[in-house]
């Protein structure tokens, strides 16, 4: 980002919002917009990796409509945590998971979010709980007319996770699909 004449933006996420406010959040926004917002490769803009307690789901969503507001024609994407389908309402501010995923993807106009799952990575044991994050996720979207789901695979070694095996790559792949 540097080279590129923009400020640091490492904690350009929900932890600015809740540490600095919406205001601050919204101009740093702006400030990364109107430099590379231009540009015909840019998809859209990260907004969180892995949130969880109701403080960062509502930062999340802050986070969307600052970033629909400033730039509705871009696809800003959360990556959630394969066990995000089986929080309680009370993270998504008393919503189930379906209705907040109903409200980013309807009422906000969130077309995809992501969803890194890398339990088999560590044992075959994690599994069953892969299957059920990736179900949970695609269900509520579908139920709620909400965003794609899109799979985050692990593509290198990662904390406790090992390196994927070709074969890995090739099931996770298969899978996600």
């Amino acid at each position: 980002c540097r080279h590129l004449g923009l400020p640091d933006y490492q904690k350009f996420d929900q932890s600015v919002l809740i540490t600095e406010g919406p205001e601050a959040y919204e101009k740093l926004f702006r400030e990364a917009y109107d430099i590379i917002g231009y540009h015909p490769a840019l998809h859209g803009f990260y907004v969180a990796d892995e949130p969880m307690r109701p403080q960062f789901f509502e930062a999340v969503t802050r986070c969307y409509e600052i970033q629909k507001k400033v730039a509705p024609e871009l696809h800003p994407f959360v990556n959630l945590r394969g066990e995000t389908p089986d929080f309680e309402p009370d993270e998504f501010s008393g919503k189930t998971y379906e209705e907040w995923i109903k409200y980013i993807g309807q009422d906000l106009g969130i077309s995809f979010v992501t969803l890194d799952n890398y339990g088999p990575m560590i044992n075959d044991d994690c599994i069953p709980t892969y299957f059920k994050a990736i179900r949970g996720t695609v269900e509520a979207s579908e139920k709620a007319g909400g965003p794609d789901v899109w799979a985050n695979l692990l593509c290198s070694a990662h904390y406790a996770y090992r390196i994927p095996t070709e074969n890995e790559l090739r099931w996770m792949v298969n899978t996600a699909a």
